[in-house]
């Protein structure tokens, strides 16, 4: 089993927090480049991937378009994950 040392993104989570802002980087999802904007959590971080205007779809997507949202299907799943 591998065993991580999880002090390096601690470090590099307590400076973006004592800056008060977010760490601009680049991750590489399915051969393609992304920027990604890395701010701390808890004990943690969280990316999110940032996009430019050339990269949206034309037409905006809603909600409505993937049909009727279903909760208790959805609580379902979750709960059998637990397990």
């Amino acid at each position: 089993m591998v065993k991580w040392d999880n002090r390096p993104f601690a470090v590099i989570r307590d400076a973006i927090r004592k800056q008060g802002k977010v760490a601009l980087g680049k991750v590489v999802f399915t051969t393609r480049g992304h920027v990604i904007a890395l701010e701390p959590w808890d004990k943690g971080m969280v990316g999110v991937t940032l996009r430019d205007a050339s990269s949206l779809p034309a037409k905006p997507v809603r909600a409505s378009d993937f049909g009727p949202f279903r909760p208790l299907a959805a609580l379902h799943l979750t709960s059998e994950m637990g397990r």
